[in-house]
């Protein structure tokens, strides 16, 4: 089967916590994911002067993560964890310890439909984390994403019902609508 997944190249600036683009500059819009698709992220991973890259040691542990509030007792709505991150396959210019990392992310979670409710988008907050080795995990990127919700749903239609009946038609050159028993209840001429 083909892959599906969506890809997202980013550029982060590790020292100011902020997606950039690849020349440095402040990006202008938000990142945008939307509910129930699959996200590959390859990841460009640099110091605040946009050519140097963050090197991380090729050991650490990895998480992406998103949410919608900034309270600890919150499921997070979308979570990565490690196994998702730096498959060999999945991007050809992974360099881990060069600052070249990718994850995988699926965004059809109960807990993101239930934050988006019926809104067509919200504001939330994406973070990368890592766990060298030795040391506490450290936040090496928090930034500010739109996700959209979905407004339809793949599967079976058959709960559709689709009318066949004439209610509205065009009869010598007016238009004519039907009551359900076929009299006439309105008619309009040019």
């Amino acid at each position: 089967m083909a892959d599906v997944r969506k890809i997202v190249e980013l550029y982060l600036d590790t020292e100011n916590m902020k997606q950039v683009t690849a020349d440095n500059f402040d990006v202008r819009d938000k990142m945008v994911l939307y509910r129930g698709t699959n996200v590959l992220f390859c990841v460009h991973l640099r110091l605040g002067d946009g050519i140097t890259y963050f090197q991380p040691d090729a050991s650490s542990l990895w998480n992406f993560r998103v949410d919608n509030v900034f309270t600890p007792d919150s499921p997070d709505l979308v979570v990565s964890d490690n196994d998702q991150f730096n498959v060999p396959s999945d991007w050809g210019s992974l360099d881990i310890t060069g600052g070249k990392v990718c994850w995988r992310t699926a965004t059809n979670t109960t807990q993101l439909a239930e934050a988006l409710g019926s809104d067509e988008s919200q504001t939330m907050y994406a973070e990368l984390w890592m766990k060298p080795p030795v040391d506490d995990a450290v936040l090496v990127c928090h930034w500010e994403i739109t996700v959209h919700n979905k407004a339809t749903n793949y599967g079976d239609s058959s709960d559709l019902v689709y009318s066949t009946s004439n209610i509205i038609n065009w009869v010598d050159g007016d238009c004519v609508l039907y009551f359900p028993d076929g009299s006439v209840a309105q008619r309009w001429s040019k």
